[in-house]
């Protein structure tokens, strides 16, 4: 989407703006509550990593927890991993965008990131979105499993896909 923030700029107090470009009159503004460390985009600009601790709160029981929260170009929180150990130091996207490896203490952890695919089946057709990287719109693919027929479609701004019986609705 030509119009997502692709500039961030995070600040160890937890805060993050996310903007389209430098001169950006409307940037997102996040508060994450975290002491950050460490802040990464996805290799395909689609989840922003943001890799801190927080604190616990007051008290003699309270601990640091180490976590990666994970938010949308748009600014909406979309997950948040919880990981062993004192602190992260690092964080780096697989290159295809679907795993994260964080160094932690001593240890490197590997996690694999499952995005929410907009799909749906109807009739004996499964209808499915996915993203090329020359393109920037989504592109929907129909295929008909009885007669294995395959319709693809390029949509701008899809939300999202819905389908049961024989209707689909995106």
């Amino acid at each position: 989407d030509a119009t997502q923030p692709t500039l961030a700029i995070g600040v160890e107090s937890g805060r993050l703006q996310l903007m389209r470009h430098e001169h950006d009159d409307a940037p997102v503004l996040i508060d994450t509550g975290l002491i950050a460390s460490n802040l990464k985009w996805a290799t395909n600009g689609t989840v922003l990593a943001l890799a801190g601790s927080y604190g616990g709160g007051q008290g003699s029981g309270a601990r640091e927890v180490a976590m990666v929260q994970f938010y949308s170009p748009y600014g909406p929180h979309l997950r948040t991993l919880k990981v062993p150990g004192a602190g992260i130091q690092a964080l780096s996207w697989e290159g295809g965008s679907l795993r994260v490896a964080l160094a932690v203490d001593t240890f490197i952890y590997f996690a694999n990131i499952r995005p929410d695919y907009r799909w749906g089946f109807f009739g004996d057709t499964l209808v499915a979105a996915y993203a090329q990287p020359e393109r920037t719109d989504a592109t929907v693919l129909f295929w008909n499993l009885t007669t294995d027929e395959r319709t693809v479609k390029h949509l701008h701004r899809l939300l999202a896909i819905k389908a049961t019986g024989e209707n689909c609705v995106i």
